[in-house]
């Protein structure tokens, strides 16, 4: 099993996975947004943690910025309903410090407004994970970081409701971020460069 991956940065490929180069290999790799918000630029060096899905025809690599995140992802695939792919749409959908809290809150509302997750789904993850997550304590991102990133997630998703391709919408967030804007600031610079 790969457990971790520490190579370049080299892109988004068309279905949204980014591609990490190790000594000359492309792994290419499922994130969440969160994570994808934090490999910014290229040639940069970065550690993923990973979990390797295996399937009769398959395998699929998942890659996570923290342990917090990779060990939240494992919890979501043991839940009866959840594959890897609705694990990384939920982890894409809240920040880990508001999906902990909305278990652990039982704020059943916040969680089935995710994509991909209904009122049944939202239902068995609070009876499923709020113990355990309640005594864990999960460790997450810090707070600004943690901030910066929903700002981004807010901001992709806003243009995605426009009607851009997700991928399009990555790059222009990505590209025209700075930790001293506001949402409608970076929304609008991002629309502007879309535009050129």
């Amino acid at each position: 099993m790969i457990g971790k991956i520490t190579g370049y940065y080299v892109g988004l490929e068309n279905n949204g996975n980014v591609i990490i180069d190790v000594n000359g290999v492309g792994f290419s790799i499922s994130v969440s947004d969160f994570t994808k918000a934090e490999l910014m630029g290229d040639d940069l060096k970065i550690s993923l943690y990973t979990y390797m899905h295996v399937r009769e025809n398959e395998i699929s690599l998942f890659g996570f910025i923290s342990k917090s995140e990779k060990e939240m992802f494992e919890k979501l695939i043991n839940i009866s309903g959840i594959g890897p792919k609705v694990a990384l749409s939920i982890l894409s959908g809240l920040s880990l410090e508001h999906l902990v809290t909305a278990i652990i809150t039982e704020n059943t509302k916040a969680l089935s407004n995710i994509k991909g997750i209904g009122k049944k789904t939202a239902e068995r993850m609070v009876l499923e994970l709020k113990e355990s997550l309640a005594k864990e304590n999960l460790i997450v991102i810090d707070e600004k970081t943690t901030e910066q990133n929903s700002i981004k997630s807010d901001a992709i998703l806003a243009l995605t409701s426009l009607g851009i391709d997700h991928n399009d919408a990555y790059a222009a967030v990505q590209n025209n971020f700075d930790p001293e804007y506001d949402l409608e600031k970076l929304i609008f610079l991002a629309l502007k460069s879309l535009n050129k």
